[in-house]
């Protein structure tokens, strides 16, 4: 199912916490020769701060990019894995992580940096 998933993350308590909300889409094809295994990665930045985007995926991250303060950016990446985790780190200081969610070949994700987000550090 090509869903179009929405985190964002709340300040509310000193840890990171993050909330998803799933959109309706269209079926996404299962993977085989001469399919499409990207999916694409929205980040929304409300923070003033620029914030760099990496992939978790165990102990290892993969950059994709940074996103200026107050700017959205797309990124594709090939992901052929059964879940996702992503990892903002902001320059200046601090990071956080989003829960792990699963993600098909075909999806978009999009990732809200609140304002005031830059101050949670993992």
């Amino acid at each position: 199912m090509n869903r179009f998933l929405r985190l964002a993350p709340l300040l509310l308590l000193p840890m990171l916490l993050s909330e998803c909300a799933v959109l309706g889409g269209r079926e996404a094809e299962p993977l085989g020769e001469g399919r499409d295994r990207s999916i694409l990665i929205t980040v929304d930045n409300q923070e003033f701060q620029d914030a760099t985007i990496y992939v978790r995926r165990f102990s290892s991250r993969i950059r994709l990019g940074t996103v200026i303060g107050k700017r959205t950016q797309d990124f594709e990446i090939d992901w052929v894995h059964p879940d996702i985790q992503l990892e903002v780190s902001f320059i200046a200081a601090g990071s956080f992580l989003t829960e792990t969610l699963p993600v098909q070949p075909g999806e978009h994700l999009e990732l809200w940096i609140m304002a005031g987000s830059a101050g949670v550090r993992r």
